[in-house]
């Protein structure tokens, strides 16, 4: 009984520890997804409706409620004109919700430059560089999609092999 119990416990802590790795892959999908989705209403919010920044995010509402703390943050952070640079407060707020936003290395870097999409000299450069922000975070949630799949095709087997290996030794 004891075997067959200790077989159920480590099979399925194999099982938890996939699924929780995929899951947390597609919450960063998921919010990559998010940030494209902002760009593409901003850039919308800027060409037709010419609205200004602090009411655009002010009003904008985020499916997820870390990138909502990070905008209301941005928001309060403007209102309080706590920085003479509007690039530096998204920065600067960037870097403390970091963990929370859950993007890699590349998406940092996509997202630290979208500091000028947000806060250029013209209209018109904030539009371009929200098309370049926007085409970039497209890409990078497309390269993360097939590394994911190509990961998981790889991680499954072997973490069940796992699993299994350690019943034969264990049991």
């Amino acid at each position: 009984m004891a075997r067959i119990f200790g077989t159920v416990l480590i099979l399925a802590g194999c099982a938890g520890f996939l699924y929780k790795w995929a899951e947390g892959e597609k919450a960063r999908q998921r919010m990559a997804g998010e940030w494209i989705r902002l760009f593409v209403r901003w850039g919308y919010a800027l060409e037709q409706e010419h609205v200004r920044l602090y009411d655009f995010l002010s009003f904008y509402e985020m499916a997820d409620a870390s990138m909502q703390a990070f905008l209301d943050e941005v928001c309060v952070c403007m209102r309080n004109h706590q920085n003479p640079s509007g690039q530096k407060i998204w920065q600067d707020c960037l870097q403390k919700h970091k963990r929370e936003l859950q993007i890699g290395q590349e998406g940092w870097e996509i997202l630290t430059s979208a500091a000028g999409a947000f806060y250029g000299e013209s209209s018109a450069e904030n539009l371009r560089c929200n098309e370049i922000c926007r085409k970039r975070m497209e890409k990078f949630l497309a390269e993360s999609r097939l590394e994911f799949f190509k990961k998981q095709r790889v991680y499954l087997p072997v973490g069940m092999l796992t699993g299994v290996v350690m019943i034969i030794l264990l049991v």
